[in-house]
């Protein structure tokens, strides 16, 4: 399990014994993290952790909500279960900046939320179906000739950090060294070496939003510099802001989920071969492994005394949803352990719930039914290639280190 230095914080008084977990679990796992996360929590619908999942930030413990139910209540209930007292990147970088919209509650998050919202509507994204699968190929043509990766750093970061940019309108030459700050702000163990990663990411955004107020692109940092909101133009501090959260959000999360859907699809040829005949289902499959293999923590902050999951929280108490555990609830979806690429019922908690549900939710489901429609028209027999050990990352993700991968070309 966790291989990181361990810390041991008092538990608070108003804490059951029963519901308390010391010591540091964040860091490295083995390669099936849900199953033994579920392990720790032994039926446990929440627990108290000693540490927070990102070192530094909270010296007093944290609630963590693995039930989907109680991951629902604290999601929607925003007047309770305050983001804007969290300040996961306020306490990481610090100075002015507004990290909207996810350290913002209504209804100002409502207002920050639409400045960016356009970008992300589905017929906005689907505009991007042709660029994405260019993009795809292209690397592709480079990747598939060598028979063989490291899926992880040879795709699965690469190819949605690579649109993420033109989006956003930064450049594509600097992909590795964004990728090594996003990497190190949110995984790396040492509270120093995050804040100095989150310092590189604010100080080269304050840069780049600054420079497109006096001069703007066609990309989505000049749309957010150049906006209004409570009928002012957005400041450069909120804008900074704005930018550092879509910076850290999309260089990390579909890049998590597509290694994990490309080993099990190693690991299952059956899928692979349906998949291929039958492509059409890739989108609805894409949803259950949506469900299967989603990864994300989010953190909120009570605002009052409040019972979640049978335990009762205080006010000022902080709270993880483990949207991992939510999503293998059994209480929720009847063999919610097993991926079942035929079932029916589609809802799950994968892109979190209520007012800060993701807005990049559309742009991830293209990208997965474009990746999987493309790399099984190419190639056949996606097979791990030797000898694997799985490790994975748990800490704001669920995220494996890598999965070295062969194939076969399709001629």
């Amino acid at each position: 399990m966790n291989k990181h230095k361990t810390y041991e914080h008092m538990k608070p008084d108003h804490v059951p014994e029963d519901l308390f977990i010391p010591g540091n679990i964040w860091g490295t796992w083995g390669g099936d993290p849900r199953v033994d996360f579920k392990k720790l929590l032994g039926g446990r619908d929440i627990v108290f952790m000693a540490e927070h999942y990102h070192a530094g930030h909270s010296d007093q413990g944290m609630w963590l909500v693995a039930s989907a139910e109680g991951n629902r209540q604290v999601l929607l209930d925003a007047e309770t279960f305050t983001s804007s007292g969290v300040k996961v990147f306020s306490r990481l970088l610090g100075g002015d900046l507004v990290f909207f919209p996810v350290e913002t509650d209504p209804p100002l998050h409502g207002k920050y939320r639409n400045i960016i919202a356009p970008f992300f509507t589905p017929p906005s994204i689907a505009k991007l179906k042709d660029v994405i699968t260019k993009r795809v190929d292209d690397m592709l043509d480079e990747l598939l000739p060598k028979g063989r990766c490291d899926f992880t750093t040879e795709f699965g970061n690469l190819f949605p950090a690579s649109i993420f940019l033109d989006i956003v309108g930064l450049p594509q030459d600097r992909k590795s060294e964004f990728l090594d700050w996003a990497h190190t702000a949110m995984s790396d163990p040492d509270a120093q070496k995050k804040r100095t990663a989150m310092q590189n990411i604010g100080d080269y955004l304050m840069e780049e939003v600054l420079s497109r107020r006096e001069t703007p692109r066609n990309d989505l940092l000049s749309h957010i510099i150049n906006s209004e909101v409570f009928g002012r133009p957005v400041t450069p501090e909120e804008a900074t802001g704005c930018a550092v959260v879509l910076f850290l959000g999309g260089l990390d999360t579909v890049a998590t989920h597509l290694s994990w859907v490309f080993r099990y699809l190693a690991e299952n040829q059956e899928v692979q071969d349906l998949l291929r005949k039958e492509p059409k289902k890739i989108p609805e499959v894409n949803e259950e492994m949506f469900r299967f293999f989603s990864a994300v923590f989010l953190t909120r902050q009570a605002l009052r005394d409040v019972e979640v999951a049978g335990a009762m929280i205080k006010k000022g108490d902080i709270v993880a949803c483990c949207l991992p555990m939510a999503n293998h609830d059994e209480q929720d979806l009847k063999d919610a352990d097993v991926l079942d690429i035929d079932r029916s019922k589609k809802r799950h908690l994968a892109f979190g719930y209520g007012p800060h549900i993701c807005v990049g939710m559309h742009l991830a489901r293209l990208e997965m039914n474009i990746v999987l429609e493309r790399w099984l028209a190419r190639v056949h027999n996606i097979r791990i290639d030797g000898a694997y050990e799985p490790t994975s990352y748990v800490g704001n993700v669920m995220k494996l280190n890598s999965v070295p991968l062969t194939w076969s070309l399709i001629n």
